[in-house]
């Protein structure tokens, strides 16, 4: 029994070390994604579109802080996510 938590314990440890080595370079792909569509789409036409459904008048600036904002947001989730996963999958398969 000790040895089979010792041997989960070493794959947890595995899955996260490779959840970490991986998260950057996914991050960094998709935050890279989401700011080049962004920026394709003009933050003009999207404050337009922000405006329209609140109700009140948002900037070309409020919107590209919003966008900032929410690639930040996504990035943190991101690597909770695939941290997690790795680590979760990497004990998973060391288990009897």
């Amino acid at each position: 029994a000790a040895a089979a938590e010792k041997g989960r314990w070493a794959g947890a440890l595995a899955g996260l070390v490779g959840g970490a080595v991986a998260a950057p370079v996914v991050v960094f792909g998709a935050s890279a994604g989401a700011l080049i569509s962004a920026r394709a789409v003009d933050t003009d036409r999207i404050s337009g579109e922000l405006s329209g459904m609140l109700g009140s008048d948002i900037t070309s600036d409020e919107t590209w802080r919003l966008i900032l904002l929410a690639v930040a947001f996504a990035a943190v989730l991101q690597v909770v996510i695939l941290v997690g996963a790795a680590t979760a999958a990497g004990a998973w398969t060391t288990r009897k």
